[in-house]
């Protein structure tokens, strides 16, 4: 059932959106990214693909049944294309480079043992910010009351994710925050006598899921001091008084660099595919300068396969990953809830080797 209710939403989705998608050209200061898709993600891969924040012109728009020859067009120009389709639109396109990576995953955490069995084998210095947290006097508070929820949401909530996330915030409207409200409950961290923050949970039969976090305004140097931690802690042990084995920990962006993603793999989460994205992200190249190269890698995007989640290295024929360092990648990425590494790319001959764009 949940199946044919995504399907579905997907079909909605593209015939909502139109047949006709927008081609932008992101450019920074080493290199220039070719976007085509519905334009969701183009401030996020400002960001996300160059060392400092590029800007974007767009081109124009095309219908879908032209994404295969403008394509083609730019990976024969030398630059990487990222596309951003319907997932339902059946398109493989054949290049050098071609890996599926989602702007998102959830990040989820089993808790199968209590939570003191379960902080004896975290990290020592996660552990110690658990005991000062527990030091400073954090507690929590469960509320599943309405005029609870609308503080939360206008008070904590929107401050927080606009004021932290700026033109990169995605905001979730007060009806549907609403109604997973609904199916779930409200956990408010206090400190000194007074809520500071807060998170928005919803359960299903397993598992916890946290949806969304804020904090008061004038508590949000509180968030940096220790706060944070306290929701990701007590989300665990409130998991654990309802007799749920899963702590969804929320999503995060689909690469091992992103702050986010590195602070939840310390508790020992690992990613998971997002059923309900309606997009599918694809990158391609044929040809890749050196600098991009190294810059994705440094990035470590995630793709699936198999059920499995892997990080991507990307190699050319003046870019290549020594036995060392490939070593030490997997089982960074396995350390991580990754299967391991997914290397793409392969020498060229020296008749192929052309400059890229730049």
């Amino acid at each position: 059932m949940a199946s044919v209710l995504s399907w579905a939403r997907c079909f909605g989705l593209l015939l909502m959106n139109g047949l006709v998608i927008k081609v932008c050209r992101l450019s920074g200061p080493d290199w220039s990214v070719i976007y085509a898709g519905g334009g969701d993600s183009v401030n996020e891969l400002r960001y996300a693909l160059f060392t400092e924040p590029a800007s974007a012109t767009e081109l124009g728009r095309i219908a879908l049944w032209r994404v295969g020859k403008v394509v083609r067009h730019f990976l024969g120009e030398g630059f990487l294309v990222v596309t951003e389709l319907n997932r339902l639109i059946p398109w493989w396109p054949q290049a050098r480079y071609a890996f599926v990576s989602p702007p998102v995953v959830r990040q989820v955490l089993d808790v199968t043992q209590p939570p003191d069995s379960l902080y004896a084998g975290l990290k020592k210095g996660l552990r110690r910010h658990i005991r000062r947290v527990q030091a400073q006097g954090f507690t929590y508070e469960v509320s599943q009351r309405p005029e609870d929820f609308d503080l939360f949401y206008y008070q904590m909530y929107l401050p927080f994710i606009r004021g932290r996330y700026g033109e990169l915030a995605t905001v979730t409207s007060y009806h549907l925050a609403r109604r997973y409200f609904d199916q779930g409950e409200l956990v408010f961290i206090r400190h000194d006598g007074q809520r500071i923050g807060g998170t928005l949970v919803r359960q299903t039969k397993n598992t916890y899921i946290a949806l969304l976090s804020g904090f008061w305004e004038e508590h949000e140097h509180q968030a940096r001091r220790g706060a944070s931690l306290a929701m990701y802690w007590f989300d665990i042990c409130r998991a654990w008084e309802l007799g749920l084995r899963q702590v969804d920990l929320s999503r995060s962006r689909s690469r091992m660099s992103d702050g986010v993603f590195a602070f939840k793999q310390q508790w020992g989460a690992r990613p998971m595919s997002v059923k309900e994205l309606h997009v599918k992200r694809m990158f391609l190249a044929d040809r890749m300068s050196p600098d991009l190269c190294r810059y994705l890698n440094s990035q470590g995007f995630l793709t699936e396969r198999e059920g499995n989640a892997w990080q991507v290295v990307l190699e050319t024929d003046q870019v290549r990953v020594s036995e060392t360092d490939r070593h030490r990648l997997d089982r960074r990425a396995q350390a991580s809830g990754l299967a391991g590494l997914m290397v793409l790319g392969s020498p060229v001959a020296p008749s192929e080797a052309r400059q890229t764009n730049r």
